[in-house]
């Protein structure tokens, strides 16, 4: 979830706008009306990007058409689409693929088109966190929808940012030394995007405000007091923009704060502040300090209006109060090690946290970070991630990646104590070079409990989709099978389909004279005649001797002939003492279905006229 943002000059943006437009134009996605020329559309998106989103979505309203903006990275290879007619469609088909199982029911609710257009009105914004699934990872990302301020009612903008963890990005460390370089000089490089800082002493509710920045000042705030949350909401109704005073003042409780830092360890806040009488977007994130002194929290304040100018040093700290290593603490709270090198030197520093990582023998400092990395991975990593550790730990091959701005992630196991525990290791450079060398800062975290509860998560869903007897798919796997197709038929765009529904003949009466073994050996029997009969389409099976096909592709245009080819083998297994399965299908038909039920039930009706055929042959033999 690590990602950099990079300004470019205005004119070099507007020429890629207008070349954008130009492509939107071209295939006819939006009609260029007078209202809604070029420019306008440029400007809107514009203001959308400022906000640092990592894609943008243009929506007409009413027609449902839209354009993707600036989808990069992760969020790129979701292949979510980046035009189209129908936003509030594509995004429900998409709901299920790319959103995590647990927030699909919100997501969907929240993204109809009537309930997000009512979010909106009266110029409201509407903000939602949730997660998507990355690498089969659950991602927190966060969505704020607004309507385009251009005089019309009908075009919104949508913006999808990463909030997974606070970007550790572009750190300033001035006059770094190997003898002194504390976590004091961290703090700066970690806490620099905040332009106000708060210390609050949850217990009494007095506070300290750190402020970099003039404008912050001059709003008149307290630099301390006794009250904090009191203070803090009368100052809403001073600096807050105004069609933001009534979410703040309902979210900003201390109740809900510490709730949200109960549950999640992190309470964050999106909103306007009157900077010289015009509203500026900013970012609230509160946390607590440190597990040994959990009645203080951090709150940082920074500016998320990319054209704002943001001051980038706090005012000196008193040593009686917070000081920039106890922020450092918060801010890093979940790396149990940190380290400081000089890549010109390869020099290094190692800040660490946790007993057990210590107790790896890593060093503390050393004359070649490098060197000391790859013989410690031949030492501790699980020989089976050995390669991938080795590969990260490359200079030649890292520097050029820190170089461009990119932050390195990697996640590997080490071994403690003849124990395989995941790791995750960060990696990013800071934005300055002094004197002393360039310098980079590596954060290690467990991630152990996090990858091991995703495989379980994996297993148990797999197991969940799976029929245990014959292998195929399972009833729950029809079950969410049929409801993406439902949805499809709903929005009026489902590929076409057809259903086979087969039942195996003959099960009860070998049940009854052979056992149940014998009737488990007939089930998986058909289950294999099934399988390789409809090769290229899902098998479900949905009861005892019940299974259904869902043909689509080259199943479904050879349907005929396959459901003939079915025929064959049952004629051959009668004569063999093969297992003989009654099947029949049907096609989805657009102009009547209104859902895979109806399909099914002519699919059924086929299947007992077949066993019925098949009964009859019988007897006549």
């Amino acid at each position: 979830g690590y990602y950099f943002s990079k300004p470019i000059p205005a004119g070099t943006y507007e020429t890629f706008m207008e070349k954008r437009v130009e492509q939107i134009a071209d295939h006819d996605v939006f009609d260029m009306d007078a209202s809604h020329n070029g420019k306008s559309v440029s400007s809107s998106v514009s203001q959308a990007l400022t906000s640092g989103f990592e894609v943008i979505y243009y929506v007409d309203s009413a027609s449902g058409q839209y354009v993707q903006f600036s989808a990069q990275g992760k969020y790129e290879d979701l292949q979510i689409e980046s035009s189209g007619r129908d936003f509030f469609g594509d995004t429900m088909r998409n709901i299920p693929r790319v959103v995590y199982r647990d927030d699909w029911e919100r997501v969907a609710t929240a993204m109809h088109r009537d309930t997000l257009l009512g979010q909106l009105e009266g110029g409201k914004s509407f903000t939602m966190v949730y997660r998507l699934v990355i690498e089969g990872m659950p991602i927190y990302y966060n969505l704020k929808a607004v309507k385009v301020m251009s005089g019309d009612d009908h075009h919104i903008v949508i913006g999808v940012s990463n909030v997974n963890e606070q970007i550790l990005r572009e750190q300033n460390i001035e006059n770094t030394r190997r003898s002194s370089v504390t976590f004091s000089s961290i703090a700066q490089a970690l806490a620099k995007d905040y332009f106000s800082i708060y210390y609050v002493d949850t217990e009494t509710d007095k506070f300290i405000e750190f402020s970099a920045h003039e404008d912050y000042n001059d709003l008149g705030i307290e630099k301390g007091g006794d009250d904090f949350f009191n203070l803090s909401r009368k100052n809403i109704l001073r600096v807050i923009y105004p069609e933001d005073q009534e979410m703040i003042l309902n979210a900003f409780t201390k109740d809900k704060i510490m709730s949200e830092l109960d549950s999640t360890g992190t309470f964050t806040l999106e909103y306007r502040i009157m900077f010289n009488d015009e509203p500026v977007y900013v970012s609230m994130k509160a946390t607590r300090l440190d597990d040994r002194n959990d009645s203080h929290i951090v709150i940082g304040v920074n500016s998320i209006e990319a054209q704002m100018r943001r001051q980038r040093e706090f005012e000196a700290v008193k040593a009686r109060t917070m000081t920039y290593a106890r922020i450092a603490e918060a801010l890093s709270k979940d790396y149990f090690s940190i380290y400081l090198v000089n890549t010109d030197t390869d020099e290094f520093i190692e800040y660490s946290s946790s007993s057990d990582f210590k107790e790896l023998q890593v060093e503390q400092s050393g004359k070649d970070f490098f060197e000391d990395c790859h013989r410690n991975i031949i030492r501790l990593v699980h020989k089976d991630d050995l390669n991938l550790a080795l590969s990260v730990w490359d200079k030649k091959r890292l520097m050029p990646e820190i170089e461009s701005g990119k932050t390195v992630s990697s996640t590997y196991r080490l071994m403690f104590d003849d124990v395989p525990v995941y790791i995750n290791c960060k990696v990013i450079k800071l934005d300055e070079d002094g004197d002393e060398g360039s310098y980079i800062v590596i954060g290690v975290s467990n991630v152990d409990d996090q990858v091991k509860r995703e495989k379980e998560l994996n297993l148990a869903r797999d197991k969940a989709n799976r029929d245990p007897l014959t292998g195929v798919k399972s009833k729950h796997a029809y079950d969410e099978a049929t409801a993406r197709l439902n949805d499809e038929i709903y929005e009026g765009e489902p590929e076409p389909f057809a259903l086979a529904v087969c039942d195996v003949n003959g099960l009860k009466t070998i049940n009854d004279t052979y056992g149940h073994q014998a009737g488990d050996d007939l089930i998986r029997d058909a289950s294999h005649v099934i399988c390789e009969t409809f090769k290229h389409s899902p098998v479900y099976r949905i009861g005892g001797d019940e299974f259904v096909v869902i043909m689509k592709g080259s199943d479904y245009e050879n349907r005929s002939q396959l459901t003939a080819e079915m025929a064959e083998r049952n004629a051959a297994n009668k004569a063999q003492g093969g297992a003989v399965i009654a099947c029949g299908y049907d096609d989805y038909r657009p102009e009547e279905d209104v859902s895979v039920e109806a399909v099914f039930k002519r699919a059924d009706e086929a299947m007992y006229q077949n066993k019925s055929s098949l009964k009859d042959a019988a007897a006549g033999a």
